[in-house]
C-alpha cells in the first residue's frame, strides 16, 4: 500500500459545499453544520485501504502535487501558500479598518472568502490524513521523527498570523453575524477561520506523537480564548439581558468547544491525562477577584453550555457549577443577582436532571423565608402578592410555573423563582424517588415547632405557598398536605397571630381544592382538619366555608371522602352565628343536591 494512496480526495473535498470541512453557521443564531462536526469527530476511527483508481496527485491551492513527494518536500511552500491565504483575509480588515462597515461590504465581493477558507482546510485536511498514514504504518515512523517537529513549528507560525483569537477587535465581533449576506462578509469568515485553523491545528498536533506538552498547552489556550472571550462579552451585556444572550457567539463556537472535549477526552483514554473539566476549570477560575458578578458570569456560562437540543452535548455534573453556586450564595448577592442566578440554573437543572443546586438554594433560603425578598426592578402590582382567598393562592401558584421565561424577572422574587425551579425539578424528577426523597427530607427537617413559631406573616406565607408548590408538582398531593396539617399541629392553630391564622386557612382551602381537581381521596385529609376545625374561630370557619364550595364544583362524584370535610364544627357554627347563615345554609343545600345526585 503506497503511503499516500487513501483517504480523502482533497481535489474532490475542495468542489464539495464549505459545510462539510469548515465551521458554517451561515451567520445566523441556531445553526449548526453538524455534518462537518460528526466527520471530525470519527477523522481517525479509520483509514481506507483501498488504493485503486486512486489519482497520483491531490490539487492544492489551485496547484497539483505529488502524494507521496509532498510531505517530505512541499510541506515548506504549502504553508507558505496557506499563510498567504490566511493573511488575504485579514488584510481586508486591517486595510480598511477605520471605514469598513458591514454595509460596505460590496468593496470586497472581489475575494472569495468561502474558498480561501476551504482551500485553507483542505490543505490541513490532506496533512492530517497523511500524519495518520504515518502512525497507522510503522515502516514510516522515521519520517514522523524527522518531520514531526517541523510541522508543529509550522502550525504554530500559521496560527499566529491570525492573532490571539480572544483579541480579535470589538468591529469583528459585533459584524461577525450582523449581515445576513455571510458570503461577503469578511468579519464572519475572519471569525470562523480563527475556528478553522485552531481546530485543524489541535487535531494535527493530537497525531504528533512527540508533541503531547504542545497538544496540553494549545488546548489549554484554546479552551481559555474562548472563555476570554465570553467574558469580553459578558462585561458589554445588562445583567437583565443575560437570560436572552448566549455566552457564546454562535452554534460553531459551540462546535468548536465539542470537538475540544471530544479530543480531551481521546486523549484521556490513551494517555490517563486531565479531562475535559480539569483543563476547563483551570481556565475559567483563573481571575484575580472572585465576586458576585464573576461568579454570575460563570452561571452564564456554563447555562450557555446546557445544550439539549445538540445531538452532541457537554455533560455539566462534573463540571464545578455546585462550588460556583456555593461560593455565589456565600458572598451575599442581591435580589436582583439572585433571580438571575436561579432563572440561569433553571435550563441546567432541568436538562440534567441534577438535584443538588436545588438543595443549595434550599439551604440558602430556608433561612430567610420572612423576608419580603424586594427589588427595584419587580413590577408595583406584583410586591403586594399575598393572596385573598385559597382559590387565588392555588391559581397563582400555577401561574409561576407556567409562566414564560421573559416574565420571570419582572415578575416575581427570587424565593417565587425557587419555588418555580423546585416545582418544575420534581415534576421531571417524578419517577426518582432517590432524589424525591432526599429533597422531602432536606424541607421536613427544617420545620421544627420553634422555627414555625418564629415566621411573620410572609414567613409563613412563604412556608405555606412552599408546600403547596411539592403538592401540585409532585405525585404525593395527600401526603404532603397531610405533612402541613402536622406541623401545625405541633403548634397549635390557635397560637398562630391572626394574619398568620389567616393565610393557613387560605392554605388549607387551596390544599382541598386540589385534591378534588386532581380526584384524589379527601378522607385522610378532612379527617385531619376534624380537631382543628373543631376549636377555630367563626372568622376562620367562613374562610373554609368559602372555600367548601370550590371543592364541590370541581367534585366529579361524592365517592372521594367529601363527607369527611364536615363535622360537628357546622352544628357549633349555625348556633353561634346568624349573619352568615346565609352563606351556610347555601352550602348545605348545595351539598344535599350534589347527595342526591
Amino acid at each position: 500500500m503506497h503511503l499516500f494512496s487513501a483517504g480523502r480526495d482533497i481535489e474532490n473535498d475542495n468542489q464539495s459545499t464549505m459545510s462539510f470541512n469548515c465551521f458554517n453557521c451561515k451567520g445566523r443564531p441556531n445553526i449548526s453544520n453538524e455534518q462537518f462536526v460528526r466527520s471530525e469527530q470519527n477523522f481517525n476511527i479509520s483509514i481506507m485501504n483501498n488504493d485503486e483508481n486512486q489519482s497520483d496527485r491531490y490539487v492544492l491551492f489551485g496547484n497539483s502535487f505529488h502524494k507521496g513527494n509532498s510531505l517530505v518536500y512541499d510541506i515548506p511552500i504549502l504553508f507558505k501558500m496557506a499563510k498567504k491565504h490566511l493573511l488575504s483575509l485579514s488584510s481586508v480588515v486591517r486595510d480598511q479598518y477605520k471605514t469598513f462597515r458591514s454595509q460596505d461590504q460590496n468593496n470586497c465581493k472581489t475575494i472569495n472568502f468561502s474558498d480561501i477558507r476551504q482551500q485553507i482546510s483542505g490543505f490541513l485536511l490532506f496533512l492530517r490524513d497523511c500524519l495518520q498514514r504515518m502512525n497507522a504504518c510503522e515502516s514510516y515512523s522515521w519520517l514522523m521523527e524527522s518531520h514531526g517537529k517541523k510541522i508543529e513549528l509550522e502550525l504554530n507560525n500559521l496560527y499566529s498570523a491570525l492573532g490571539q483569537f480572544h483579541n480579535l477587535s470589538e468591529t469583528i465581533i459585533q459584524h461577525a453575524l450582523l449581515s445576513s449576506d455571510y458570503t461577503n462578509n469578511i468579519y464572519y469568515h475572519l471569525y470562523h477561520c480563527h475556528l478553522d485553523v485552531r481546530w485543524f491545528q489541535l487535531s494535527l498536533l493530537s497525531e504528533l506523537p512527540n508533541s503531547k506538552d504542545t497538544l496540553k498547552n494549545s488546548l489549554h489556550n484554546a479552551l481559555n480564548d474562548l472563555v476570554q472571550l465570553a467574558r469580553n462579552r459578558f462585561k458589554k451585556i445588562q445583567l437583565k439581558d443575560l437570560l436572552l444572550k448566549d455566552a457564546l457567539l454562535c452554534d460553531c463556537t459551540y462546535d468548536f468547544l465539542i470537538l475540544i472535549q471530544y479530543l480531551i477526552n481521546k486523549q484521556q483514554l490513551l494517555y490517563n491525562s486531565d479531562n475535559f473539566w480539569q483543563y476547563f476549570n483551570a481556565v475559567f477560575t483563573n481571575v484575580n477577584l472572585v465576586n458576585c458578578e464573576e461568579l454570575i458570569f460563570r452561571l452564564w456560562l456554563l447555562n450557555s453550555l446546557q445544550r439539549s437540543d445538540k445531538s452532541s452535548s457537554i455533560d455539566l455534573k462534573d463540571s464545578d457549577l455546585v462550588s460556583i453556586l456555593k461560593e455565589f450564595l456565600n458572598n451575599e448577592p442581591n435580589e436582583v443577582q439572585l433571580k438571575l442566578s436561579i432563572c440561569l440554573l433553571q435550563n441546567i437543572v432541568i436538562s440534567s436532571s441534577i438535584t443538588e443546586p436545588v438543595i443549595v438554594f434550599w439551604e440558602y433560603f430556608h433561612k430567610r423565608l420572612n423576608s419580603t425578598f424586594y427589588s427595584s426592578d419587580m413590577k408595583i402590582q406584583n410586591i403586594a402578592c399575598i393572596s385573598k382567598n385559597g382559590s387565588e393562592l392555588l391559581i397563582q401558584m400555577n401561574n409561576l410555573f407556567s409562566a414564560q421565561q421573559t416574565e420571570l424577572l419582572s415578575n416575581y422574587n427570587s424565593f417565587q423563582l425557587f419555588q418555580r425551579l423546585l416545582g418544575l425539578h420534581l415534576q421531571n424528577i417524578k419517577y426518582n424517588s432517590k432524589d424525591w426523597n432526599q429533597i422531602k427530607g432536606r424541607i421536613f427537617s427544617k420545620f421544627s415547632p420553634s422555627k414555625l413559631m418564629s415566621f411573620n406573616e410572609v414567613g409563613f406565607y412563604n412556608f405555606t405557598t412552599l408546600f403547596l408548590t411539592l403538592s401540585i408538582m409532585s405525585d404525593d398531593t395527600s401526603q404532603i398536605a397531610l405533612k402541613y396539617q402536622h406541623l401545625i399541629k405541633l403548634i397549635s392553630e390557635q397560637k398562630l397571630d391572626p394574619n398568620t391564622r389567616s393565610t393557613y386557612w387560605k392554605g388549607t382551602v387551596a390544599f382541598l381544592i386540589l385534591h378534588s381537581q386532581r380526584n384524589v381521596s379527601i378522607t385522610a385529609y378532612g379527617t385531619a382538619l376534624s380537631d382543628t376545625l373543631n376549636t377555630t374561630s367563626q372568622e376562620y370557619i367562613t374562610v373554609y366555608l368559602d372555600g367548601l364550595k370550590e371543592v364541590f364544583l370541581f367534585s366529579e362524584s361524592l365517592t372521594f371522602g367529601q363527607h369527611t370535610l364536615i363535622g360537628s364544627w357546622l352544628e357549633n357554627y349555625l348556633l353561634s352565628t346568624i349573619k352568615p347563615l346565609d352563606k351556610a345554609m347555601k352550602f348545605c343545600k348545595q351539598f344535599y343536591s350534589y347527595w342526591k345526585s
